[in-house]
């Protein structure tokens, strides 16, 4: 894996970035890879694949990964890439956000799993955990179809359930918590009402400093609170059209006068069908 280098912003050489030392990003990224220095709360970033009119999905698939593995016309690689990327993203991640629409929609079989060998050498360098945490976060509990999903059925799988609910049929090997605690593999935080900011002043305190974000719901809602530092869009040269799933689209518009702005922090290219961009949310 090689990706082209099109656009480095200057910004990332400067002091609100710390270079990662690692001659397997350098020579696949042509460059080094920077991590924000952020003080005081966890770097959070989201990282996701969209079509060119911006859907995250096609009507007939659901399935996120489609939108790279559909584009018939892009080369193997190209769509491998988009495969590497988001594992890049969770190699370096302590906590992948999800809500229980993907859980459902990837057929109970989610898992934020690294399965490329360099990525999973480089997340051991970084003295990760084998798996990140798998955050789900949904208000209602009841919308989790328990006895079919892999991260609860798998004990090697470490999960966190935020919710304002129990549910009745609550697995016995999930212990109800209304803090985090990180001694517990598998837990539902309980809570009145969901404070995103909170938990994340938790996990942040628990040295949980890198959290991925793979909701589309929860994208826009992060970036609601100032929370999301970076978004991760790789675009694939597709169009889907209608009315399929793209991000924002549950939630309230932001208007013109008070909106997110999205600076390119690096823009990436393998061959002509795809483009891997990072970028900045300020």
């Amino acid at each position: 894996m090689q990706f082209n280098l099109v656009i480095r912003n200057p910004v990332l050489t400067g002091d609100d970035y710390i270079p990662l030392a690692s001659n397997y990003l350098q020579q696949t990224l042509q460059t080094q890879f920077y991590f924000p220095n952020l003080v005081n709360k966890p770097w959070i970033f989201s990282c996701f694949a969209s079509s060119v009119d911006g859907k995250l999905c096609y009507p007939d698939l659901a399935s996120g990964y489609a939108i790279a593995q559909n584009n018939f016309q892009a080369l193997s690689i190209e769509r491998e890439a988009d495969w590497w990327n988001l594992s890049l993203g969770r190699a370096l991640a302590d906590v992948v956000l999800i809500g229980s629409n993907s859980l459902a929609l990837e057929g109970g079989n989610y898992v934020a799993n690294v399965d490329i060998p360099p990525l999973v050498e480089l997340r051991q360098q970084l003295n990760k955990a084998k798996f990140p945490w798998h955050l789900v976060v949904c208000r209602d509990s009841q919308q989790i179809n328990w006895d079919q999903q892999l991260v609860v059925t798998d004990p090697d799988l470490p999960l966190i359930i935020y919710s304002q609910t129990i549910t009745t049929n609550l697995p016995s090997n999930i212990v109800v918590v209304s803090k985090f605690n990180p001694d517990c593999s598998k837990q539902l935080i309980l809570a009145s009402q969901l404070n995103i900011v909170d938990l994340v002043g938790q996990l942040y305190q628990a040295g949980l400093t890198t959290i991925l974000n793979e909701s589309p719901y929860y994208h826009h809602y992060l970036q609601q609170y100032n929370l999301l530092d970076e978004v991760w869009l790789n675009t694939s040269t597709i169009y889907i059209g209608g009315d399929g799933a793209s991000l924002g689209k549950l939630n309230q518009a932001f208007s013109s006068t008070q909106h997110p702005h999205y600076t390119i922090l690096t823009l990436h290219h393998i061959g002509y069908n795809f483009l891997y961009t990072r970028y900045k949310i300020s």
